[in-house]
């Protein structure tokens, strides 16, 4: 399973997005940042892996989030 938790646009229109991939167990097990629109390690994912409900949330929120989840940051491709 995956989800997709994303932010604002930057003031060039890129995404900021992070990409959580859980485990059967519901634990983290992966980590990625998308930050730009093109095809993307979720699209990657969506052959393999169910796609959970994403949510959208505030800038200190995302910065948050992603220190939170750092140790399982993966640089995407």
């Amino acid at each position: 399973m995956f989800q997709i938790i994303s932010r604002k646009n930057d003031i060039n229109g890129n995404p900021y997005r992070l990409i959580l991939v859980y485990n059967q167990d519901g634990n983290v097990e992966a980590c990625y940042e998308a930050r730009d629109s093109m095809p993307n390690q979720a699209s990657k994912l969506r052959l393999t892996h169910k796609e959970l409900p994403g949510f959208r949330v505030s800038p200190s929120e995302y910065k948050n989030t992603k220190a939170v989840f750092a140790r399982w940051l993966v640089k995407a491709d």
